[in-house]
């Protein structure tokens, strides 16, 4: 039996609608089982806040978990458990104008944060300030 052309176009539109048809059933099947379909989930952050120059302590560290003070960077460090950071001290300073003298700020230390999964949100007073203050994110874990 010889097929004619409408013939051969129903046959292949009817195979297009069935391959079709398994391939949603598939997809919708993949997406139920897998979760793929729900909406991901928001971004919840918490905030550290690292503030140095002149105030009663010259370092401080202050995030939902923790408040830690210095009067020197060696203090400091010790206190936040990173005292390895001493060796390899690779400091920037904050150049400020008179009467300010210039502040130090480690990026050793900005570093570390970094590694621990903190970012860099805001930075300010860099004029004529006498204190320094950084603020930093990260997602909660």
């Amino acid at each position: 039996m010889y097929l004619s052309k409408g013939n051969t176009m129903k046959s292949q539109s009817i195979i297009v609608a069935i391959i079709t048809a398994v391939a949603l059933t598939y997809l919708i099947s993949f997406q139920t089982s897998t979760g793929a379909a729900q909406p991901p989930k928001e971004t919840q952050w918490e905030y550290g806040i690292y503030q140095v120059g002149e105030s009663r302590y010259a370092y401080e560290w202050v995030d939902r978990h923790q408040h830690i003070y210095g009067t020197n960077q060696q203090d400091f460090f010790e206190k936040m458990g990173m005292s390895n950071l001493l060796n390899k001290i690779s400091s920037t300073y904050i150049n400020t104008s008179a009467p300010y003298p210039p502040y130090l700020v480690d990026t050793a230390f900005i570093n570390q944060l970094g590694h621990q999964g903190w970012e860099l949100v805001e930075g300010w007073g860099f004029q004529k300030q006498a204190n320094h203050v950084f603020t930093f994110k990260r997602p909660i874990q």
